[in-house]
């Protein structure tokens, strides 16, 4: 009789000791512990010559469970009296390097893709050669790169080509840490879209004359009945109600709980571009729900939504009249009550869908706090 045995594929020692390793080297996000930060790296995060042997293999490249965030600290090292940067900014600046920009390269997330399309419809017009890509590639010969939402990015451009679009919400300090202070920190210069974050960054040490407040606004896109974004206007409304956003939020929830017992309500929390736009064409009301009870406004949301002709409902903010230039084409209720916001809604539905008339752009703040920015960094556009 012929025996057989079955063959297995258990993992090699190797395998089972490297991630062993790495979980003893650095935590989920990458990061190394702190005490092992402590012991191979100083101050501004180089490593120390006692331990190149534990930093960089035979090969004289950093070890893999380290390699993301060496690169990412070698670029942009933590804010110390070591750390020069802010004395090179300037000099930068001062001697006019960037006065000869003239093409710039939006970095962008899907998830950021309108607020890609408002920058790059302002820097058009001011006479830049700009165009929208999801990755940094160290190909791509542009002069310039405007980042969105940096911390997001595996690979970030190198700090003397670098401007970031900063644009979490400081009423929770959670998602400024300290890597991410540190790209801040390390950029030419901060675009930000509301005032009370521009405050709270300087708390973190980060120069006033390196954060610029760039308010959003919105972009007309029903003009069209179907634009390069891929919006196209429905007749036909599906949904009374939509929101679209992160739902994981007990206040959310309750809120839209709520809302359900009166109408028809749709949820979406992972559509972006052409499919959000499509379901936001086929929705009579969107509405804007706060994250955090004193939230900012989410002038993300409610421009994009605007910019396609949309009737929108939110709750007041914390930073509410900051966009005087648009705020009345919203519908504002009382922070924490829903039943204002029911009532709001349902007067949107009575009197009938009427898109809105979004002005020409220059109309609107963004555009020049965006141009005052880029005379400040002496980056002169060529239509001015």
């Amino acid at each position: 009789m012929k025996l057989t045995f079955q063959r297995t594929h258990a993992k090699p020692v190797d395998y089972h000791m490297k991630k062993i390793v790495k979980k003893l080297l650095v935590n989920s996000k990458g990061t190394p512990r702190p005490l092992v930060k402590f012991l191979l790296f100083d101050e501004l995060s180089k490593c120390r010559p006692f331990f190149r042997w534990a930093v960089y293999g035979s090969d004289h490249l950093v070890r893999s469970p380290l390699r993301k965030w060496v690169m990412l600290e070698t670029q942009n090292p933590t804010i110390h009296v070591l750390n020069k940067w802010p004395d090179e900014r300037r000099q930068m600046i001062d001697r006019g390097d960037l006065e000869n920009v003239k093409k710039i390269s939006i970095i962008s997330k899907q998830q950021t893709l309108f607020v890609a399309d408002l920058l790059k419809t302002h820097l058009d017009s001011f006479g830049f050669f700009t165009s929208v890509e999801s990755t940094f590639s160290s190909e791509t010969s542009s002069d310039l790169f405007l980042v969105i939402c940096p911390q997001v990015f595996e690979r970030l451009p190198p700090p003397r080509k670098r401007i970031v679009f900063q644009m979490e919400q400081s009423i929770s300090s959670r998602w400024f840490t300290r890597e991410y202070i540190n790209i801040l920190y390390n950029s030419i210069a901060i675009f930000d879209y509301a005032k009370c974050n521009k405050e709270f960054l300087i708390t973190k040490k980060i120069p006033e004359n390196q954060i610029f407040y760039v308010p959003l606004a919105p972009l007309n896109k029903s003009n069209n009945t179907e634009n390069e974004s891929g919006f196209r206007s429905s007749p036909h409304k599906v949904s009374d109600v939509l929101f679209y956003g992160d739902f994981k939020n007990k206040r959310r929830q309750t809120y839209l709980k709520e809302l359900k017992k009166h109408f028809n309500v749709r949820i979406e929390t992972n559509l972006f571009g052409a499919a959000l736009y499509e379901a936001i064409a086929q929705t009579k009301v969107v509405v804007n729900i706060h994250y955090y009870e004193g939230a900012i406004l989410e002038s993300t949301r409610v421009c994009e939504c605007l910019s396609l002709g949309a009737t929108v409902v939110s709750e007041m903010s914390s930073n509410q009249g900051e966009h005087l230039d648009w705020e009345e084409m919203v519908t504002f209720t009382p922070v924490g009550d829903v039943q204002a916001m029911i009532e709001a809604i349902r007067n949107c539905l009575k009197e009938g869908m009427q898109l809105q008339s979004i002005p020409e752009q220059p109309a609107f703040q963004m555009r020049f706090k965006l141009l005052e920015a880029f005379r400040a960094l002496n980056i002169e556009p060529s239509k001015f």
